[in-house]
């Protein structure tokens, strides 16, 4: 309703500081409000969103959109660094200042609070359109972000961070002398880095260069470049699926337009008017993608690079060592292999395969995490044989679909009594084909784990000390904003909700076995070993809350010590 209210008074650019995460964030809804909005030659400015995640892989809508009007903003530091926090990939457009920016609050009497996000980054982006717009009356929607996107400062460390790696520079937009795309010239060619990814352009406006390439059915006269160097030697598909016109995609080696050398091209992918090309990326090879308009057509165009992992196949896991390791991967671009076990019955389709031979026996765990799908774990022996093959068959050891209290958590958890020299196979799948995105897998020789987050507090951890008390029960809290209380074999007891994060602070046990804790609520608690209150303290004051944020300390007589 927002984004048609704006469309309807007449509204210029958008600014879109909120969005949520994978098929939470997705709204067709929205996403026909906003189609709307380019259709009114609307600029929709999203924040990019604060997970740390990778937007080729991951989704974060509205930020995530295929639609060319949209502007996706992550936030870098007075230092010109990518805030910790930030989203960020070929989606994303460009940078903006969004860590420690003064904005306005209600908690105190100032009106002001200093915030940082990804939602104060996309403001200084909306802000510098609204003053082009006033400078540059006519040019389109489209015309406009080419002026921001050319007049943008490339920083080394920002490469793969956004699609030209640059950050905004409002002073560089405003004395632009052509609004062209940015990289319409090949000098000018995107630089993209990553093993896939997804790029949001449009060609409307691109011209031909003296010496550009004519690659199968195109005539270089509405083309755009971009420039990739793969880390690995992997299987690869480029496509321009969802591209508004018909397409020529090509690929070429060589640093200069008038000496490139064709590597494959394809006009048509069978009946479709996009383009696809399926080809062996040799690692350290640069490559030079062009995206052409055949018969000079133009308008929304999207870019798709997929890189298959090796380890997609069960004969060639990827290998994990030692008492404890660990691997970040995507599962983007992964199948299914015929023979290869489905886990708890789901049908699956992305899945991964690693190794870890037991350096001693003993328990170990195995866990496998993703904000952005839910992850199913599975670990299985295979027979000694000449090579890994699945029609040797494999035997299961131990499956998991979701853990934590009351299998709440969509976090996967296989604890394993190991065999020392025993070699162990482990795959890690999403729930349905469709369900892709980044995980972490780990194994540890922690004699048990739990998962404390909250399912729906994303990005919850344990950042604090546990306390331990002498009956051996273990209480620690969580940025989900509860304490937690376990057995000393790992048993889940109880957990107590407060109303603000429990950060980088442990609890302190009394000798009658009362629990003390603060929270970033302004409270300190006071719990039984059973977990029901005993006392509470607010601290909060008529100038706002006060978090109790630090460890609590007891002294011999019982006095309760807490700095506020």
């Amino acid at each position: 309703a927002g984004i048609n209210y704006a469309i309807a008074h007449g509204a210029h650019i958008i600014n879109a500081s909120y969005g949520e995460t994978g098929s939470i964030g997705f709204s067709q809804t929205e996403l026909a409000a906003i189609t709307a909005a380019r259709n009114a030659g609307v600029i929709f400015v999203a924040a990019a969103g604060n997970e740390s995640a990778n937007l080729d892989v991951s989704r974060h809508y509205p930020a995530s959109f295929p639609l060319d009007n949209i502007v996706t903003v992550s936030a870098s530091t007075r230092s010109d660094t990518m805030s910790s926090f930030s989203n960020y990939g070929t989606t994303v457009d460009l940078l903006a200042p969004g860590e420690s920016i003064l904005s306005v609050g209600y908690t105190n009497n100032t009106g002001t609070a200093t915030l940082s996000g990804t939602s104060m980054a996309a403001p200084h982006v909306a802000g510098a359109l609204a003053l082009l717009k006033a400078h540059f009356p006519a040019d389109t929607y489209r015309q406009l972000i080419n002026r921001l996107l050319r007049g943008t400062d490339p920083i080394a460390r920002y490469a793969g961070k956004s699609q030209n790696g640059s950050r905004l520079n409002l002073l560089g937009a405003l004395t632009a002398t052509s609004n062209r795309p940015f990289n319409d010239d090949f000098a000018q060619r995107a630089r993209l880095v990553g093993d896939n990814f997804l790029v949001r352009s449009n060609n409307t406006g691109a011209t031909a260069e003296a010496g550009e390439p004519v690659a199968s059915a195109g005539n270089g006269s509405t083309s755009l470049w971009w420039e990739w160097t793969p880390t690995t030697t992997a299987a690869v598909r480029l496509s321009t699926t969802g591209s508004a016109y018909d397409t020529v995609l090509s690929v070429y080696t060589g640093t200069a337009i008038a000496a490139l050398t064709l590597v494959t091209a394809n006009d048509n992918d069978g009946a479709a008017l996009t383009s696809r090309i399926d080809f062996t990326a040799q690692a350290g090879v640069t490559y030079q993608i062009s995206v052409d308009g055949k018969s000079t057509a133009s308008g929304l165009t999207l870019l798709n690079l997929g890189t298959v992992p090796a380890n997609d196949a069960f004969a060639n896991p990827v290998a994990l060592a030692g008492l404890s390791d660990g691997v970040t991967a995507t599962n983007a671009n992964c199948t299914r292999e015929t023979g290869e076990p489905r886990i708890l019955n789901f049908s699956g389709g992305t899945s991964l395969w690693y190794r870890w031979t037991a350096p001693r026996s003993g328990r170990f765990q195995f866990a496998a995490v993703s904000n952005d799908f839910d992850p199913l774990l599975a670990v299985y022996t295979a027979p000694a044989a000449p090579a890994l093959s699945l029609s040797n068959g494999l035997t299961l050891v131990a499956a998991n679909d979701n853990s934590g209290p009351a299998h709440s958590q969509t976090a996967s958890l296989c604890p394993v009594d190991a065999v020392a020299g025993l070699t162990y196979f482990i795959t890690v799948d999403s729930k349905t084909v469709s369900a892709v995105g980044t995980f972490t897998l780990t194994v540890s020789d922690a004699l048990w784990q739990s998962d404390t987050g909250s399912a729906t507090v994303v990005g919850s951890a344990l950042t604090g000390a546990p306390a331990v008390s002498p009956d051996g029960s273990i209480y620690i809290g969580s940025t989900d904003r509860s304490l937690y209380a376990f057995a000393s074999d790992g048993t889940f007891k109880w957990s107590f909700p407060t109303g603000g994060l429990i950060d980088t602070c442990s609890p302190a046990i009394a000798d009658d076995g009362t629990i003390y804790f603060g929270s970033n609520d302004g409270l300190l608690y006071a719990l039984r070993p059973d977990g029901t209150r005993r006392w509470s303290r607010n601290f909060s004051t008529g100038n706002g809350t006060l978090s109790v944020s630090n460890s609590t300390s007891l002294a011999t007589d019982g006095t309760v010590y807490v700095k506020v």
